[in-house]
């Protein structure tokens, strides 16, 4: 009986590891989780240089390979954001109504943002057929789901950006 209850407590403590590793891979579970955790990574920046570059899978663009590249990312375009794009970047992932709980499963980016202030460094990298958005911050990245109407601003945001980028 000692050994049943033993396998019991066992696997009660892997499905809460289990739990708390998806928590982790995956970043806060509500909306309101990833509003707060955008407020407190853009507090850390005073004077934010922000890149915003438009990528592709490699293989999906001619001569992809020899590009440079943000992560496995081929870089098309590169761009610096102006004050006026940024702040509305940082209001869009501010706001608990743009994301959302539906998990797609393609995340192939379409854009991405590097903010920088000296040592600091975070880069976002948004798939413009699903609702994925990806945080890196040094060896730390996360996703989340977008809501339909946040993939959509985050969509016309990409268009204001890169207007004669196709989708």
């Amino acid at each position: 009986m000692k050994f049943v209850g033993s396998m019991l407590m066992l696997a009660g403590l892997w499905l809460c590891l289990s739990a708390a590793a998806e928590e982790i891979a995956t970043g806060p579970i509500e909306p309101q989780k990833h509003a707060e955790f955008y407020q407190y990574v853009f507090k850390q920046f005073e004077k934010p240089e922000v890149t915003v570059y438009r990528i592709a899978s490699p293989e999906k663009v001619e001569g992809g390979e020899k590009l440079p590249k943000l992560y496995k990312w081929a870089v098309l375009e590169e761009k610096e954001l102006d004050a006026k794009k940024f702040r509305k970047l940082q209001e869009m992932l501010c706001d608990k109504e743009k994301f959302g709980r539906e998990w797609a499963g393609c995340f192939r980016p379409g854009f991405a943002f590097r903010i920088k202030d000296g040592e600091q460094q975070v880069d976002l990298l948004f798939c413009l057929q699903c609702n994925y958005v990806e945080y890196h911050k040094g060896k730390e990245t996360f996703m989340w789901p977008l809501s339909e109407e946040g993939h959509n601003k985050f969509f016309d945001l990409y268009k204001a950006i890169f207007p004669k980028a196709g989708k």
